[in-house]
């Protein structure tokens, strides 16, 4: 359960820090985020759905187009919070070198198709991608997170 805790942790200590450019938006978001522990495929999109409204939900998306700005990076008035946040993080080396957020990426991935708009054919394949590379839900799930909580890292050493 480390890369979920990991996760957990960094939120926790940027709400408790009162940062700037991220709130969290539901306390109880903070115990009702869990690793999936059965085969089930709704358990499985339900932890990317609390994931994504606990993570993804709580960037500041003003703040950071305004250090974007102040940084003079340029970037599209639709672009939406993880586009945004890869400018920034881009910003520090070649432009071309804009870093991808995998894991924020997956996660919101898996919130709009396994669980929000399930269009069966797209959410199934999804899972059995899952399934396929990490053998359980669960193991997904905990890769992703040890992602997210890599590249929340790198945003907090970007923001500080």
């Amino acid at each position: 359960d480390q890369p979920l805790r990991r996760v957990l942790s960094i939120v926790q200590r940027w709400h408790y820090d009162k940062v700037m450019w991220w709130t969290l938006r539901d306390e109880k978001l903070l115990e009702r985020v869990n690793t999936p522990v059965t085969a089930s495929r709704d358990e499985w999109a339900e932890a990317f759905m609390d994931l994504a409204k606990l993570v993804v939900e709580g960037f500041e998306t003003n703040d950071i187009r305004a250090r974007l700005d102040a940084a003079q990076v340029p970037y599209g008035k639709e672009d939406k919070t993880i586009s945004l946040l890869e400018r920034l993080l881009g910003n520090t080396s070649a432009a071309e070198d804009i870093q991808k957020l995998n894991g924020l990426r997956t996660v919101q991935l898996l919130r709009s198709k396994a669980k929000g708009h399930a269009s069966g054919r797209e959410a199934q394949q999804l899972a059995q991608d899952a399934l396929m590379e990490h053998e359980t839900f669960a193991n997904h799930f905990q890769y992703v997170c040890g992602q997210v909580a890599n590249e929340l890292e790198a945003i907090e050493k970007r923001m500080a």
